[in-house]
């Protein structure tokens, strides 16, 4: 994986160029994974800071592409949010980490299973009494935007698949209620399915919950044994039936593992069915709640246990 680095220091209208106001760098975060990058903020002087990773904006173009795809955050504020104001002296530090995927969706984030060009900018695309990201007491014009120069982005891999059963989840946005899994199982031969051989490892903000039914052991039918396909066979399953009641209490993005587990042999009947565990690759499931109160995303505290 390229590592993607980004370090910008602006000056503001009150500061020489040696002693710029506020630094800013992005960075690539080797707990996460390829989405994740750990944002870092350095005051240069003692000043009110807005602490945001909502205020950042990325730009993408793929290689080989004109187009260019604007990514932002869903919940964005337009203003500065007062709790997220903080006094920082010289010298202080700040860092959280954050997930690509939660500014980027849909084309755009298919946009970035390719190689291209990356820039980023944090803060407000105009100055207003309630526009700015950093200031001193009586600043008539505090900074308001920090302009990130642009940076190679090494696109994201499509892992292999080498089991001639696959298994995969749809990507999701979810608004305010618990999602639905939509997995889906491809290959050939016959399996017997059932909603309760479905498992799923969610890595979230929080850290990783793992998402199970209770199981209830049967008697196979044999008209129930169906036909795999390489269109498969899809499920839609309520994620409050597998997963503890705080699991996607928070907003963010949700990396969720599918595993199909299947235990049910046909040894009764005159045919051969598939038996075994099957996992397939994260998927994303962004999660997003109006007015939720701000989490901090500290990168020390990454995939730590669920609270």
């Amino acid at each position: 994986m390229k590592r993607w680095i980004l370090l910008l220091a602006l000056t503001s209208t009150t500061t020489t160029a040696q002693e710029p106001a506020l630094s800013i760098s992005v960075h690539a975060f080797d707990q996460g994974g390829p989405f994740h990058r750990r944002v870092v903020v350095v005051s240069n002087r003692d000043q009110d800071v807005v602490r945001d990773r909502r205020l950042l904006r990325f730009t993408f173009r793929a290689e080989g592409s004109r187009r260019r795809h604007t990514c932002v955050h869903p919940s964005a504020p337009r203003r500065v949010s007062e709790p997220r104001v903080a006094r920082m002296a010289a010298g202080d530090r700040y860092e959280e980490w954050v997930d690509l995927r939660m500014y980027c969706w849909g084309r755009a984030l298919k946009a970035l299973s390719r190689g291209g060009e990356i820039t980023a900018t944090y803060g407000f695309r105009r100055r207003g009494r309630r526009q700015w990201i950093a200031r001193v007491d009586g600043e008539r014009r505090p900074l308001h935007r920090v302009e990130l120069g642009g940076t190679p982005w090494g696109g994201v891999p499509v892992p292999a698949t080498a089991n001639d059963v696959t298994v995969a989840l749809s990507p999701a946005t979810v608004r305010g209620s618990w999602p639905t899994f939509r997995p889906r199982v491809r290959g050939q031969g016959r399996v017997y399915l059932r909603d309760d051989l479905w498992s799923f490892l969610v890595r979230g903000p929080l850290g990783v919950v793992s998402c199970e039914p209770q199981r209830h052991p049967v008697t196979p039918i044999v008209d129930f044994f169906v036909r795999l396909s390489r269109r498969g066979r899809s499920a839609s399953l309520d994620a409050s039936l597998y997963c503890p009641d705080d699991t996607f209490r928070v907003e963010g993005v949700y990396e969720v593992t599918p595993s199909l587990e299947l235990i049910y042999d046909a040894e009764a009947f005159s045919f051969d069915a598939i038996t075994g565990e099957f996992e397939g690759a994260p998927q994303a499931i962004r999660v997003l709640r109006r007015g939720a109160p701000y989490v901090v995303q500290d990168p020390s505290n990454f995939g730590g246990a669920h609270e």
